[in-house]
């Protein structure tokens, strides 16, 4: 959620001037229909999709509790919704430099479930 969110937030920034707070917890509460799941892992294109259709809220009309809960977005506040995106190919270094400069912000995320990452502690890690 936050590397989405992040990348959504600095979109709008870039293209406004102004940097709104949006929230990270309405992505980890609601959006599950969209194929994440919780605190437990999602992708960004499923957050980029549920902001695409929903929109997002701020931080003020939704904090950051840190943990999943029952899903409580207030529709009659003010949400930031997304126009599009752009899926990359992964493993493209190139392509990846070229949408940040033509495009502007990425969000990247890695698979965290292999058991190389169960009892990494520190070091840079090798797979």
């Amino acid at each position: 959620a936050f590397s989405a969110v992040g990348a959504i937030e600095s979109a709008f920034a870039i293209g406004t001037g102004i940097l709104p707070d949006l929230s990270e917890q309405e992505i980890v509460s609601c959006s599950k229909k969209f194929g994440n799941n919780g605190c437990y892992g999602g992708e960004p294109e499923n957050v980029f999709e549920y902001c695409m259709k929903k929109g997002l809220s701020t931080t003020n009309n939704y904090p950051y509790v840190g943990k999943k809960s029952r899903c409580h977005r207030n529709n009659s506040n003010k949400t930031y919704k997304l126009a599009g995106y752009t899926g990359l190919t992964r493993g493209d270094e190139q392509n990846l430099l070229r949408a940040l400069y033509f495009n502007g912000p990425i969000s990247i995320y890695m698979d965290a479930m292999h058991d190389e990452f169960l009892f990494y502690r520190s070091g840079i890690l090798e797979i």
